[in-house]
């Protein structure tokens, strides 16, 4: 019996040693980009990706790095959506929550948006932000 709760022990920790690292993570992370404005792109490319599989009544959390962050900037930010709601929201600096939000941001928005250069400005544009425009785009 000894034996056999040692194994257990053994196996669930060589389980939780090579687990993927996202697993127990809320947010998807997209990775390092040199710019924002690529991060965003990235992390918007990652939402309609998923569209289909997308939870209903949950905001999903898309992650990225701006590698090249000055030091007023924030270099882990993140990307909400809320497919019933509609919602996209910026969270800033992880893990403060979200500053800015759009409303009206359906799938089409979406897909225009990771078409353009700068994602976020469509988004910003052709929905209702929660804030002055481009407020939170600089």
């Amino acid at each position: 019996m000894k034996a056999t709760s040692i194994g257990y022990i053994l196996a669930l920790g060589a389980f939780l040693g090579c687990k993927e690292p996202n697993l127990f993570s809320p947010y998807r992370d997209v990775g390092s980009f040199s710019s924002r404005v690529e991060a965003q792109n990235q992390a918007l490319a990652e939402i309609v990706k998923n569209y289909g599989s997308l939870p209903t009544n949950k905001d999903y959390k898309v992650k990225y790095t701006n590698a090249n962050a000055l030091p007023s900037e924030y270099r882990q930010s993140a990307l909400w959506y809320n497919k019933t709601d509609q919602t996209l929201k910026l969270e800033l600096s992880i893990p403060d929550g979200a500053a800015c939000i759009w409303k009206k941001v359906s799938r089409d928005v979406l897909e225009q948006a990771i078409k353009s250069n700068d994602g976020m400005l469509i988004v910003d544009s052709l929905s209702t932000p929660n804030q002055p425009t481009k407020t939170c785009l600089r």
